[in-house]
């Protein structure tokens, strides 16, 4: 295959995925927390009103990037859903070929084109990237911190050191969770015994400068009112009690259907409503791949993603969320381990790759392996609920709500489509009165 059809290829994929994406955006109603930070775009100026610097929210308790780049899209493009939604959209492809090419240049040819096709049609990436959400967001500067730190060990120019700190401190003004990469990266950068010392502890310095710089007026922001984020996350969580947290974000489906004999009351207690996107056989091959290259390890990428996922799930795994579920079994706040689901990812298609070369079957079952997920995708975008939910009465409650919320804002004909949905397929939750 010719370079020139390969890149082809890529920018088609690409396109398709900023495709699905932009149509998921376009099929669901605004939850709640996009609704809140609409009002705060109104506060900003949106609506003929005098600006303001938002320096952070205590309404949405993260700092106010995603604010910022949706203020810049409704100016160019009205107040609508879809001006909302558009940056997320954007960096979500964005993310893929910033994904591809770190893959690409770190690892084979064939990984990278496995994990795009993956992160592509993968219900993680396009239910988080189709909402205003941060988390989505969170997910492009994982994959540019990591694409940066690993140039700047093997370039050894500090221009790419430069560039990591800077990645970092936007990721902070997305979202402080990302906080939990910043001692691996120190680490890879300035400690690691394969970097033979190509930094100084000048350069340390410098790159966690860059990085205060630029989350600085946020944590102004915070000392003048009370430290509101450092005050929402300990209150929201438990530090040294055990968690389910990282095992929801990967096999929250297998989980949920071994809990099919359990009553709601009792599933309640332990979990909301709100699940994860990522479906069990994408969470299986990342848990799969992880596990792999342990035993098999390659490079020092290869380390530096096993590192991070090691470390994010250890520490979430003993850290217990207050909210959502309940006491200390629960598999609530799934997405507070958001930043193993990209090392994850990739290492699952790493596997893929070096399995397709051994073994002959694989050559077979990786193309049914695609598909799968490509079907998975169309079925989710178009679908009213979020995701396979392998439970009738939460995926009931998912499209009653979501009914509900089309109703709220005015939208009779969307609503009246998922009331026939329950009618036709789940019978016995049906309604009568549709309007």
């Amino acid at each position: 295959m010719s370079i020139f059809t390969r890149r082809l290829i890529v920018v088609f994929i690409i396109i398709v995925g900023f495709s699905l994406r932009l149509y998921a955006a376009s099929t669901i109603p605004l939850t709640h927390d996009e609704k809140v930070k609409i009002s705060l775009l109104k506060e900003m100026g949106i609506s003929g009103n005098r600006p303001t610097v938002l320096l952070g929210s205590a309404k949405t308790e993260n700092p106010p990037l995603l604010l910022y780049l949706m203020k810049a899209s409704c100016l160019l493009l009205g107040e609508n859903k879809i001006a909302a939604r558009l940056p997320s959209v954007i960096f979500g492809s964005l993310l893929l070929l910033i994904l591809y090419l770190l893959v690409k240049n770190c690892l084979t040819l064939k990984a990278a084109m496995i994990s795009l096709l993956l992160v592509t049609f993968s219900q993680f990436f396009i239910g988080y990237t189709r909402l205003a959400n941060e988390d989505g967001l969170l997910l492009f500067f994982v994959v540019c911190i990591l694409f940066f730190a690993e140039r700047a060990l093997h370039s050894q120019k500090r221009k790419f050191l430069i560039l990591t700190g800077l990645f970092m401190g936007l990721g902070l003004l997305v979202k402080m969770t990302i906080i939990i990469l910043l001692p691996v990266i120190v680490f890879y950068l300035f400690f690691y015994y394969e970097n033979k010392n190509i930094f100084s502890i000048k350069d340390l310095l410098l790159f966690l400068l860059i990085i205060g710089i630029m989350i600085s007026p946020h944590i102004y922001w915070n000392v003048r009112n009370d430290y509101v984020n450092y005050r929402f996350y300990m209150g929201e969580a438990d530090l040294f009690s055990f968690s389910l947290i990282p095992t929801a974000l990967f096999l929250g489906e297998i989980i949920v259907f071994g809990m099919r004999n359990f009553g709601d009351a009792i599933f309640y207690w332990i979990f909301s409503y709100e699940y994860p996107f990522l479906n069990w056989l994408m969470g299986l091959i990342c848990l799969a791949g992880v596990y792999y290259f342990l035993r098999n390890k390659r490079n020092s990428f290869i380390t530096l993603l096993l590192w991070i996922f090691c470390f994010v799930f250890v520490f979430f795994s003993f850290a217990r969320a207050r909210s959502g579920g309940g006491f200390y079994f629960h598999l609530d706040n799934f997405w507070w381990a958001i930043a193993s689901v990209v090392p994850g990812f990739i290492l699952a298609s790493a596997m893929l790759a070096e399995f397709s070369d051994r073994y002959r079957v694989f050559r077979y079952i990786l193309p049914a392996v695609v598909l799968y997920f490509i079907m998975h995708a169309v079925i989710f975008v178009n679908f009213p609920a979020n995701c396979f939910i392998p439970r009738k009465s939460i995926k009931v409650k998912e499209l009653f709500d979501a009914a509900a919320n089309y109703l709220e804002q005015g939208n009779k004909g969307q609503a009246r489509m998922i009331y026939d949905y329950i009618e036709k397929h789940y019978p016995e939750y049906a309604v009568v009165n549709k309007d």
